[in-house]
């Protein structure tokens, strides 16, 4: 979906108030104010009272690509007709990777007169920026901002740790071979060697032959599997299995291993809030 700028002249004979999206481009040289409008805008630089023009250029935003794990929330911005001032900067080779960005949105008429009657819709960088001449055509992808990590994980919901590694998990990892005992069946397990208290094997693997399966449950002297084997001839067929982990906050926990646990309870936005 693309938010395409609006006629003002149309937006004020209606009754109704509308939204404005602004664009700040924080250049090392200075700051660029453009507004997703057919005319220029008066506003202020946010939070402020000092004034600033907003001018009119044909600005299209994608939608907020949101991501709930590792990757980076972006957005496209798309600038046409670009001003003489903007083509002189891409005429004198300005690196624009990068630069920060400001999206804010205000309400029209009610936020003209007032500097911190506003909201945030996006604060990021430059990416993979191009000008097409042809079309007189500005295009770049817009990836948030994340805080600071001084570690080399990765910033995601679950642990990114590999269970059982000594530097970075500290979890031993209990690993055993046995033979399956009567009464196994595909993808129930019973065998004698299984002595460790209920839920130890959880997240492990069995491998039968040549096919293993994750354990999804596990009590005194057997083993339930997510998945059943193949093979039906289980009674007398040798295993091997290993504890696991599933990267959550619980399974850590469940492994008393809390101390080093490796994923974010929660992912930072760069979603501000506003109070108006």
């Amino acid at each position: 979906m693309l938010i395409l700028p609006q006629k003002l002249a149309d937006m004020k004979d209606s009754s109704s108030v509308f939204y404005v999206n602004l664009v700040i481009l924080h250049f090392s040289t200075g700051d660029v104010y453009l507004a997703a409008l057919d005319v220029d805008v008066q506003w202020f630089k946010p939070s402020t009272t000092t004034p600033a023009t907003y001018l009119a250029v044909p600005l299209q935003l994608g939608t907020v690509t949101k991501y709930a794990d590792d990757k980076v929330d972006n957005l496209e911005l798309t600038i046409s007709d670009v001003t003489k001032m903007f083509s002189s900067m891409l005429f004198n080779a300005t690196d624009f990777r990068g630069t920060m960005v400001s999206v804010l949105q205000i309400a029209y008429p009610g936020s003209l007169t007032d500097g911190s009657q506003y909201k945030y819709l996006f604060y990021g960088y430059m990416d993979e920026p191009e000008f097409d001449e042809s079309k007189a055509t500005f295009k770049t992808t817009l990836c948030a901002v994340l805080p600071n990590m001084t570690c080399h994980r990765t910033l995601g919901l679950s642990c990114s740790a590999w269970f059982g590694d000594n530097d970075e998990c500290g979890c031993g990892k209990t690993s055993m071979s046995g033979t399956c005992g009567e009464n196994s069946s595909q993808n129930m397990i019973y065998s004698s060697s299984f002595t460790q208290q209920d839920d130890f094997w959880i997240n492990g693997v069995i491998t039968v032959d040549w096919e293993a399966r994750k354990v999804i449950d596990n009590g005194s002297g057997w083993v339930k599997t997510e998945y059943p084997f193949y093979s039906t001839k289980m009674v007398g067929a040798t295993f091997t299995i290993e504890n696991g982990c599933d990267g959550s906050k619980a399974d850590c926990i469940r492994h008393g291993n809390l101390q080093n646990y490796g994923g974010y309870l929660s992912i930072p936005t760069t979603e501000l809030v506003i109070k108006t």
